[in-house]
């Protein structure tokens, strides 16, 4: 009997080490769909993933000792990807009450965003009704193209699309002149349109939250669940809402500080702290796996602070035009 125990006593000891020092064994890996979406989401040219949906994730993943595989492709083949689980999680993806009947989102918003139309600026679109005659690029399965679809079959245009991997092809098409127009997200647009020569009409529609998506009801795949709540110290609101705006400044502005301007930084850091100190904080919410009756499940609750809607105006003005 006493053998049993030390045996059991070692056994034990010897699965801590192992959890202690070998983390890596015990960690969840995610595999994560990555496509080029900048500066949300892409990838250098030496392969590593970067943006700000990726830094955010692999802060969370950082914390919770995840191992994240990314797997880069198209966004049309990565959602094909989600459907049939080959993949855990895919970033920066539009919801949609259509989407959501396939798969599973987290509850809150990281980044709002809407669709934009970029043409050369010998091309004067001015209302949805100059583009009848007009070839317009756009990426396939992209929520903007289904959505300028709609459009155009509900004011009876004449309009040919053609279908590209991703927004770069669509101003790279556009600025030699194989297309007429081209349909993007406004971020996109903001920051690689002058690059191109191309300039944006008023045509502005379709805002969407761009969220993470898991396959749906997969148990294995975490669902990020953003909740609201109070609990963390007014310390840890300002720090969580100093290190989003650094990351989306890195990602919108990449090669510039923003720590030359000490005016944008204290109002930013201010107005946020505002918020946040009389509204709440988002808090991140990890649900692994659903709970069954009379087991534990692997429940994980972690708090991390989030941009609410309301300040995405506010913190686009600085990093963009700033």
């Amino acid at each position: 009997m006493k053998s049993k125990k030390v045996f059991l006593l070692f056994f034990v000891l010897i699965i801590f080490l192992l959890y202690a020092f070998l983390p890596g064994v015990f960690a969840l890996t995610l595999r994560v769909g990555a496509y080029q979406d900048p500066p949300l989401v892409f990838w250098d040219e030496g392969g590593q993933v970067q943006g700000l949906y990726p830094e955010v994730l692999e802060e969370i993943g950082r914390r919770e000792g995840w191992q994240i595989e990314y797997v880069r492709d198209d966004f049309s083949r990565l959602l094909d990807f989600l459907r049939q689980g080959e993949i855990d999680l895919l970033l920066a993806i539009a919801y949609s009450e259509e989407r959501a009947q396939v798969f599973d989102f987290n509850q809150e918003t990281v980044w709002l965003n809407w669709g934009a139309v970029y043409a050369r600026p010998s091309l004067r679109i001015n209302s949805l009704l100059d583009l009848n005659g007009k070839t317009i690029l756009a990426v396939k399965d992209d929520i903007y193209y289904q959505e300028m679809l709609k459009m155009v079959s509900g004011f009876g245009l004449d309009c040919r699309f053609l279908e590209v991997k991703d927004y770069q092809a669509v101003f790279t098409l556009l600025a030699r002149g194989e297309g007429d127009v081209g349909v993007v997200n406004r971020l996109f647009g903001i920051r690689f349109g002058a690059q191109y020569g191309l300039e944006a009409s008023p045509l502005i529609f379709r805002p969407v939250e761009l969220r993470f998506a898991v396959p749906r009801g997969k148990t294995r795949s975490c669902l990020l669940h953003w909740t609201a709540g109070l609990q963390s110290s007014k310390r840890t609101r300002i720090l969580c809402t100093t290190v989003l705006f650094i990351a989306t400044w890195r990602c919108t502005n990449p090669g510039r500080c923003p720590a030359g301007s000490f005016t944008l930084w204290g109002l930013a850091v201010g107005r946020c702290w505002c918020f946040f100190y009389l509204s709440g904080f988002c808090g991140l919410r990890l649900l692994c796996g659903p709970e069954s009756s009379g087991k534990p499940t692997a429940i994980f609750r972690k708090r991390y602070c989030g941009v609410a809607a309301q300040n995405h105006a506010f913190l686009c003005t600085l990093t963009l035009k700033g």
